[in-house]
């Protein structure tokens, strides 16, 4: 492997400029992706942190109106989030249902 590197050296170091040139080029593009991903992540974080002190509540058998109002979230969401909870009874992993809640949203925002 040594001996075809330094065979092709010129040839590496061409290809390794090119990289850092298109790396530059797009640095910024790059970025962006990079720091909305990580807002992706946190907005990600965050649901599902409510998700799981949802599943908590409808373990103690609060109601939905008492839920939204001990969490200081609207009704509608807590609600929605309390119909796709029952569907993993009893185990309410919030992952799961923060990804079937995410799913449902993306066909909400692609229909016409």
């Amino acid at each position: 492997m040594d001996l075809i590197v330094r065979a092709n050296w010129d040839r590496m170091k061409e290809e390794k400029e090119m990289c850092e040139a298109l790396r530059e080029l797009f640095a910024d593009e790059l970025q962006e992706s990079e720091e909305r991903g990580k807002e992706k992540g946190k907005e990600q974080g965050e649901e599902t942190k409510l998700i799981s002190l949802v599943c908590k509540k409808i373990r103690k058998n609060k109601a939905v109106s008492v839920i939204a109002e001990e969490l200081e979230e609207p009704e509608e969401k807590i609600s929605l989030i309390c119909e796709t909870a029952r569907r993993f009874a009893p185990d309410y992993d919030a992952d799961q249902i923060y990804a079937v809640l995410a799913k449902k949203e993306t066909e909400e925002v692609k229909k016409p």
